[in-house]
């Protein structure tokens, strides 16, 4: 009989619940001043696909949803493409950890690896696993390649990335998010694609 109870007063707080919460709350779960248990933050939040062009903007799209739904907006996150950034990155930590082996191996501190005067002169070929080929200053190579690419990772950053044609939206009630899910929201000829957003442990496993 208690699990019962307890499995109708979930039902009724994910069905009927409208209770607000702060925009920028951050904790997976809230309570109530009353002490209940309100839904988990991402069931607030829908997934938009396939944006019309006019949408892949943050705040384009939020003044459309502030339209449909008034004051019931908490978020909006248009993705960035991040697949260059994630590709620089994998780089940058590959010459990190070359140069960590190197220091490993000769001995050499990696706070002085911009110190040439105290960097020993590591040397090898660019081909034939480093037999051949032109002979190389390891340190200097992966140095060099480490802070370029830092660089580039850094600016991409600043000058904003391209976004995708995926967004979030978060809202502060749970009928408005039901409502935006069940009922077909029209622009110009198309529909948008919008449904319960994932959740986090699927987009992010632990």
């Amino acid at each position: 009989e208690k699990e019962q109870k307890m499995a109708q007063d979930e039902e009724k707080t994910e069905l009927l619940s409208d209770q607000e919460f702060p925009s920028d709350a951050r904790s997976i779960e809230l309570n109530d001043m009353n002490g209940k248990s309100i839904p988990m933050i991402d069931r607030y939040t829908i997934m938009i696909r396939d944006l019309p062009k006019p949408f892949r903007d943050e705040q384009t799209l939020k003044q459309f949803m502030d339209r449909l739904f008034p004051g019931k907006i908490a978020k909006v996150v248009i993705i960035p493409d991040v697949r260059e950034l994630s590709r620089i990155q994998t780089e940058i930590k590959f010459h990190a950890k070359a140069l960590k082996k190197l220091s490993d191996k000769h001995e050499f501190d990696l706070d002085d690896v911009y110190d040439d005067t105290i960097m020993p002169e590591i040397l090898e070929g660019t081909k034939c696993c480093g037999c051949c080929g032109e002979q190389i200053n390891l340190i200097t190579y992966h140095r060099t390649n480490k802070d370029a690419l830092v660089s580039k990772f850094n600016k991409m950053k600043r000058d904003g990335l391209t976004c995708t044609p995926t967004a979030f939206v978060t809202f502060n009630c749970l009928k408005a998010a039901s409502i935006a899910i069940s009922c077909p929201i029209r622009f110009g000829v198309s529909t948008l694609k919008m449904e319960k957003a994932p959740y986090p442990n699927d987009l992010y496993p632990i």
